[in-house]
């Protein structure tokens, strides 16, 4: 049913976000110019292109700092192709990625026509560690493509 794949949906988004696989980040943003993204502390970023590099981005300063971060990747940087800075970050760090984000507390989920969305509580948790790190809520939408 729609609210089933409306939840699966929300799981492959963190999964996609917890293993750093921008692959599969593409595979849950619609490819959109109308697609919006609204970072933790950042005006929104509109157009499925600006989200993935900003998630790009995320994931290699992850790996270089610890963090999921959408700061600091250096102009030189951005010239390389994405999958020879991550390569050399993986090889300079020896790890995937360090932090990990969980939803929990999923509520107000509702379904109307093509679109649906949710609340949710990210909880966002070191690798190797039970400590949670941080936690935000976080309101996700959806559209039913297809």
């Amino acid at each position: 049913d729609d609210c089933g794949a409306v939840l699966l949906a929300n799981v492959a988004f963190y999964d996609a976000f917890s293993s750093r696989d921008i692959d599969a980040m593409k595979e849950v943003w619609w490819h959109s110019a109308s697609s919006i993204c609204v970072h933790p502390g950042h005006s929104p970023l509109v157009g499925c292109n600006a989200i993935l590099e900003s998630f790009d981005n995320i994931f290699l300063n992850s790996l270089r700092t610890g963090r999921g971060e959408y700061d600091g990747v250096l102009a030189e940087e951005r010239k390389l192709p994405r999958t020879t800075r991550m390569k050399e970050e993986k090889k300079k760090t020896g790890i995937k990625s360090n932090v990990f984000m969980t939803p929990t507390n999923i509520r107000g989920l509702s379904v109307r026509g093509t679109t649906a969305s949710l609340v949710c509580d990210e909880e966002v948790y070191s690798r190797g560690s039970s400590v949670l790190a941080n936690k935000l809520l976080t309101t996700n939408v959806f559209r039913k493509i297809g």
